[in-house]
């Protein structure tokens, strides 16, 4: 397989629109790299810029260390699986799988060797002989990716793949996706607007908005480490909590207002890790991200109004004389052995989750406990997270 480098890629169109801006991104061979964020963020013009199929206006590319910025498609030797599965209608599952290497001048014993090895591994050998026409959703998506296989590429791209599948199916793809990976041990370049997916199939993920990297990391590391509300709002379903208040500094403790009394914290702490957020400062640092979010350490002073982040699993039900705040519920939503509850403290809507078998309804009051090492302040104007 091979590494692949983007530095420095813009990508501005007619009439000066910005889609993609100062993307830097180095990709370790076999990795499974996700680029994700909402419609319009730049992740699909980034792939087609990857792929060649979009010129890049500044910036360079390299796959294995060769630049291949003004190399035609069909010579960066990638492979791209499309959302629309871009099928040829009048060929059958085998001729479509065996088109690309008919063009590059493969013998018909290789060629049918590589299309019987790829319909094996994507379990489709009963379909070679029939049309896109007669197939499900589910099957050209699998017939899209064996027509990658086959050319056997440095590089596969896959924008949007499973978007066009009902619930049920991209579940099963997304398993079948990362199964695939494991077994080809391929690099691999993959565009969603869906988390969930991001969360389940890459070893890094690319977070973007407005054609910006917002942060890169595992998804361990982008749901306990989100370096701004923008990553911390999108990773994660239910998204995390927001509520806007305001701090007390007393010699090591910072204590945050939270309805009509102080949530004192005293060790923050890096919970991947258990160290202190020392290491995370460290980390930050080395990456040279987030000036910003550290400045933010030295102005942090009583009354600094902030931005309290935390997680609906990280609140639990007590009694009232436990309680960090309390709740009107206003939203249940049962989600099989979950129940999702949407309520209002003061002016701010909260989520919590617990277990289905709670009998909480519409109008009830709920006495919730914080986890205090699960808490992110971010600053409200900047809405980068604030490094203690």
């Amino acid at each position: 397989m091979a590494t692949l480098s983007l530095k420095n890629i813009y990508k501005t169109y007619p009439g000066g629109v910005a889609a993609v801006q100062d993307f830097s991104l180095a990709v370790e061979d076999r990795e499974f790299i996700i680029f994700v964020g909402p419609s319009g963020c730049g992740k699909s013009t980034t792939l087609r810029m990857i792929a060649g199929l979009e010129d890049a206006t500044d910036g360079e590319i390299t796959i294995d260390g060769v630049c291949v910025n003004r190399m035609a498609p069909k010579d960066r030797d990638i492979a791209m699986v499309f959302q629309n599965y871009a099928l040829y209608p009048h060929m059958t599952v085998y001729d479509n799988m065996a088109f690309g290497l008919k063009l590059r001048g493969y013998s018909k014993k290789a060629i049918e060797q590589k299309v019987l090895e790829a319909a094996e591994i994507l379990e489709i050998k009963p379909l070679l002989k029939r049309k896109p026409k007669a197939l499900s959703g589910g099957q050209r998506q699998r017939v899209a990716m064996g027509r990658a296989i086959v050319r056997e590429p440095k590089v596969f791209l896959m924008d949007e793949p499973l978007s066009n599948l009902d619930a049920k199916l991209r579940v099963q793809m997304r398993a079948e996706i990362a199964k695939l990976h494991q077994r080809l041990k391929a690099t691999m370049i993959y565009v969603t607007h869906d988390q969930v997916e991001a969360m389940t199939l890459g070893t890094r993920i690319v977070v973007m908005k407005d054609g910006v990297i917002q942060q890169v990391g595992t998804p361990r590391e982008l749901y306990q480490h989100p370096i701004n509300m923008f990553v911390a709002g999108f990773i994660g379903l239910p998204q995390m909590n927001f509520m806007h208040t305001t701090v007390r500094i007393e010699s090591d403790k910072v204590g945050i207002r939270m309805s009509d009394k102080w949530l004192w914290l005293s060790h923050l702490q890096d919970p991947i890790n258990n160290t202190p957020n020392e290491s995370l400062k460290e980390a930050i640092i080395a990456q040279g991200y987030f000036a910003d979010a550290l400045a933010n350490e030295a102005t942090l002073q009583n009354g600094t109004a902030v931005v309290v982040g935390f997680r609906p699993e990280d609140l639990s039900i007590t009694n009232a004389l436990d309680a960090d705040f309390v709740m009107t519920v206003t939203v249940t939503e049962m989600l099989g052995a979950d129940l999702n509850i949407i309520g209002s403290v003061g002016n701010n809507e909260i989520t919590v989750i617990v277990r289905a078998s709670e009998d909480i309804r519409v109008g009830d009051t709920l006495y919730l406990k914080l986890n205090q090492l699960a808490v992110h302040l971010f600053d409200p104007v900047t809405t980068w997270r604030i490094v203690l």
